[in-house]
């Protein structure tokens, strides 16, 4: 079973995302609602797959994603947002995430995870 760190400010997607994720053949081991709670996090769970909202007290979901990228190259990345603009989305990609997710559109979630996890 895959152990995911999921971090949103909002509570309602937290247990969304958790209630969907899980599901699948995944474990949520932790949440996060700020990029600064995200970090140590990480860093205390080591989670085989984050996903992470854009939009974030402290530090945005960018920043998380070059941070992780720095501390764990080989980490599994999903962008997780309502921002779906083609210049966001590339640079996702660009700093390295694995998956771009276009919120409130999830029908594709379990097997976007499934695809980056194996």
């Amino acid at each position: 079973m895959k152990k995911v760190l999921i971090i949103d400010d909002s509570t309602f997607m937290r247990k969304l995302l958790k209630r969907l994720i899980e599901k699948g053949d995944y474990q949520v081991i932790a949440e996060a609602s700020n990029g600064q709670e995200a970090i140590e996090k990480f860093q205390e769970y080591n989670p085989d797959i984050t996903m992470t909202d854009i939009t974030l007290p402290t530090i945005s979901g960018l920043e998380i994603l070059k941070k992780i990228k720095e501390l764990e190259p080989n980490s599994k990345v999903v962008i997780c947002s309502s921002l779906s603009f083609e210049s966001l989305v590339n640079d996702s990609k660009a700093l390295g995430a694995n998956a771009f997710i276009v919120k409130p559109n999830f029908d594709n979630l379990l097997s976007t995870l499934d695809q980056i996890s194996s």
